[in-house]
């Protein structure tokens, strides 16, 4: 990202990236719960992405704490698309058809925990199981369909965050977020490229995440748990990707 763009996020000189800030830790633990649907601190609303001018948007429906599906509505090639995906309580509650999920949420005193099930057609697909532990450590663990293993492990250490992701394939990779103040982190790779920057937009209903770089922008909305959940209207409606394409769970694309 050029110079420019990075003063313009800050509002403050780049040299800020060194001294550190009295809000450090603040930006980081944001991230580090935004990882999740739900953190106990706030839960995920909507998601709106633009990538190369192709756009769509996601929305996550709660009930009384309990997340009851998604709806990802998109275009491509000028047709408009939608799709609903189920999410129930238990597994018994499944129908059978098309994309379903089985999610729950665990709070003890140390950790939260959001723990997912997906179903093609009634069979079972991929397990993800995110464990937050106090403030500055999430341990992610992902089984797919067909038994491949993948984590990430998420540790806030003074003003970095770091995000080792690993396969049972043997591939690892690491990356970085440092914090600039409580409303900018800025995200590295491990060779100390700049992937893109977080910028952190306060509420009073919830918390904004957007995450910009030259050829995307995505925006991640949070509500807090006594807040009604609505999409931005300003949002349209667009894109969906071809079958081919694979969502994680907080719907972001992967190739």
């Amino acid at each position: 990202m050029e110079d420019h763009m990075i003063r313009y996020l800050l509002g403050v000189p780049v040299l800020l990236l060194c001294a550190g800030s009295v809000f450090a830790e603040d930006c980081l633990q944001m991230v580090l719960r935004s990882r999740m649907l739900n953190s106990g601190s706030f839960y995920l609303d909507s998601a709106y992405y633009n990538e190369g001018g192709n756009e769509w948007t996601n929305k996550w429906y709660w009930n009384g704490g309990s997340l009851d599906s998604l709806v990802h509505v998109s275009t491509e090639e000028g047709v408009p698309s939608r799709y609903r995906y189920r999410y129930y309580a238990s597994a018994d509650l499944i129908s059978g058809s098309e994309s379903e999920y089985v999610f729950s949420f665990v709070r003890t005193d140390s950790t939260v925990t959001n723990y997912t099930i997906s179903y093609s057609d009634g069979s079972l697909g991929s397990r993800d199981s995110l464990v937050l532990h106090g403030d500055s450590l999430l341990v992610d663990e992902s089984v797919d369909a067909d038994g491949a293993i993948s984590s990430s492990f998420y540790q806030i250490r003074k003003d970095t965050l770091s995000e080792r992701d690993s396969s049972s394939s043997g591939s690892v990779a690491t990356e970085y977020f440092v914090s600039i103040n409580d409303g900018l982190c800025l995200h590295y790779d491990e060779s100390g490229n700049l992937l893109d920057s977080i910028k952190i937009v306060y509420q009073t209903d919830g918390v904004v995440f957007q995450y910009i770089e030259v050829s995307y922008y995505r925006e991640f909305r949070y509500l807090y748990p006594s807040a009604e959940s609505a999409i931005p209207a300003r949002r349209r409606p667009v894109r969906i990707d071809s079958p081919g394409h694979k969502y994680d769970l907080l719907g972001r694309r992967h190739f």
